[in-house]
């Protein structure tokens, strides 16, 4: 019995993380990992309510004068009468993206948010329009969306240009790319010198797979240069897939990225890192988080007591806990200390705002040979 109390104890002293998600068990390699709030690298974070929307998630993000917009994906899942927060939800099961306006502390400051039309020509019951991400080019401010048509996955990634004062959007325009597969986790390069004839953008991340996207023409072919290091990143918790898009610090890109474990009930975990690319074609990997970035909380958005849509038991099924950045704002605080918020996406259900230390966040990088 004693020796039982003092494994236990051992556990959640060594193993915090894990003790913290105890809701199922997690992959052994993901107990391990060291808080990232501990270390000061995450500084703060904060899970972003809006009014009249049931469960908002997968938001990327846009800094203004007045303070943020969010752009975020929203399914309506939940069941009439729900009080989660709003009275007003269906069983719809329609995916849909929305703006909302935000101050400086991330807080709503509107009665509703902004639902976005798909493409009068496309019927509403065949497509999904989802996680949009937001960058900016010469003062003119973009949103890459991805939509899925049935029979037409290989023409569903789509751009528009929007005004940040009136919020209205220029008709989406569809990216011709002929990949013949669906496609969701584009990185676009974003420096302050870009030209928007020639916008390069990471198609993976490892091997290293480049595209050039024209937003005159709305083309992007990818390259035919792909780039593997001599030997893998040293990143264990699966196949690194795209998330927020990349921004020029200093001599390289930044961006942060995301993968999945399986938890020993056979789930996925998602977990996210950053990473950087080269300034120069062919934009190789340079750099990786050693381990995920992780913090005390995370994981926690729930409706209703479960995570992933309500309406849609096969999915939710099959997901443990997700983490799935979008969003990337660099900004500095109070003191003038330089930091990035995150805006990720949380359990399908929920949207949270990482800030992180960018001092701490390039020391902890490790270089990719």
């Amino acid at each position: 019995m004693a020796f039982g109390r003092l494994k236990q104890f051992f556990l959640m002293a060594v193993f915090p993380f894990a003790a913290l998600c105890s809701e199922s068990p997690m992959a052994p390699p993901l107990s391990e990992i060291p808080l990232s709030d501990a270390s000061g690298l995450v500084i703060k974070h904060k899970r972003v309510f809006l009014n009249g929307t049931t469960a908002p998630y997968n938001a990327s993000l846009l800094k203004t004068e007045e303070g943020f917009l969010l752009f975020f994906s929203h399914d309506d899942w939940l069941p009439k009468g729900s009080s989660y927060p709003t009275e007003k939800s269906s069983y719809t099961k329609d995916k849909r993206m929305g703006v909302a306006r935000l101050d400086s502390d991330f807080t709503h400051t509107e009665e509703k948010v902004r639902f976005l039309t798909p493409p009068k020509h496309w019927k509403k019951s065949t497509i999904k329009w989802i996680d949009p991400r937001v960058f900016t080019i010469d003062g003119t401010v973009y949103v890459l969306t991805f939509f899925y048509k049935r029979n037409k996955s290989s023409k569903n990634v789509w751009i528009s240009t929007i005004c940040p004062k009136t919020l209205a959007f220029s008709d989406p325009k569809n990216i011709r790319t002929h990949t013949g597969h669906m496609e969701r986790n584009w990185v676009p390069l974003i420096s302050e010198d870009l030209n928007p004839r020639s916008l390069s953008f990471v198609y993976t991340p490892y091997p290293t797979v480049v595209g050039t996207m024209d937003l005159v023409k709305r083309k992007a072919p990818l390259s035919d240069h792909l780039f593997a290091p001599s030997s893998p990143p040293q990143w264990k918790w699966g196949n690194l897939c795209g998330g927020t898009h990349a921004l020029l610090v200093g001599e390289s890109y930044l961006s942060f990225f995301h993968s999945n474990v399986l938890t020993e009930e056979g789930k996925r975990c998602y977990v996210m890192g950053a990473c950087t690319f080269s300034k120069d074609p062919p934009h190789q990997l340079l750099s990786i988080s050693p381990y995920p970035i992780v913090f005390e909380g995370m994981y926690s958005s729930k409706v209703d007591g479960r995570i992933g849509p309500l309406g849609n038991p096969r999915w939710n099924a099959r997901l443990d806990r997700v983490i799935f950045p979008c969003g990337l704002v660099p900004d500095t605080d109070e003191t003038g200390k330089e930091i990035f918020h995150v805006s990720c996406g949380e359990n399908d259900v929920g949207i949270r705002i990482v800030t992180i230390d960018k001092s701490k966040l390039f020391e902890s990088l490790i270089p990719v040979s």
